[in-house]
């Protein structure tokens, strides 16, 4: 799954190329890579004074691939971050899927379709640098103000998350029937999470004034997990260790 992407100062434009996969079905298949048909997935936004926003939209409809079936969309964050801390929300709904790796599935056609899967996230996620002597959570995060020297801090992290699938049949393809009989029947998973742990993050500046800068966090997540097949649904919760590195 994907994450939505940060903020230039003042005007950026960026792109994201989403993807899910369902892994661990049996019989040594491999992961199945489920795409929405739209090529190109800008990202649009905006910052000022801290405060962050961005919307995705549709690349030109004449790159479409037909036998990729119809895909809709809504992907939209918005942000504020200053020196001490930030935060962000996001929502992204998306509906209308293909496999992408269909053929090493024995597809009858050249993509297996699902044009009523639907793929929800939204969350609030927020973060407080301990040590912000020289440093900005602004700057690094949302790139909204000038970096002037190299600087670099500690974080607590945390916040909320919820993710869904939702499908009117089976989201395993015709040719995989059989190797697990739970995923046969799936059509709905449910996920709300709550997540908390650290990070660490760190820009450096030349004489020139260009700069780099990453983020790394490590996050403790309870997650309850919510399934529902043809005639019956089902609960679990996990506590799992996640982490995510990006520049």
């Amino acid at each position: 799954m994907t994450a939505a992407t940060e903020i230039s100062p003042i005007l950026g434009v960026g792109t994201d190329i989403f993807a899910f996969q369902i892994e661990g079905l049996g019989a040594n298949t491999k992961p199945i890579e489920y795409e929405p048909n739209i090529p190109g997935l800008t990202r649009l936004g905006v910052s000022a004074y801290g405060y962050g926003i961005s919307y995705g939209i549709r690349a030109d409809v004449k790159e479409l691939d037909p036998l990729k079936g119809q895909s809709d969309f809504t992907d939209f964050q918005f942000g504020y971050h200053n020196n001490n801390w930030g935060a962000a929300l996001f929502v992204q709904n998306y509906k209308g899927f293909y496999i992408k790796n269909s053929d090493q599935f024995s597809s009858p056609t050249p993509y297996f379709l699902f044009p009523d899967l639907k793929w929800t996230h939204y969350g609030l996620m927020g973060r407080y640098a301990m040590d912000n002597q020289g440093f900005s959570v602004s700057a690094l995060i949302s790139q909204s103000e000038q970096i002037k020297k190299t600087a670099g801090s500690y974080f607590l992290v945390g916040g909320y998350r919820y993710h869904s699938l939702d499908s009117d049949n089976t989201l395993i393809p015709a040719t995989l029937q059989g190797i697990n009989v739970d995923m046969d029947n799936l059509r709905k998973l449910k996920a709300n999470s709550l997540n908390l742990g650290v990070g660490a993050g760190k820009y450096w500046v030349s004489n020139s004034h260009f700069f780099i800068g990453g983020v790394f966090d490590l996050l403790g997540t309870l997650a309850v997990y919510d399934y529902q097949n043809v005639s019956t649904s089902s609960s679990n919760s996990y506590l799992t260790l996640i982490f995510y590195f990006y520049f």
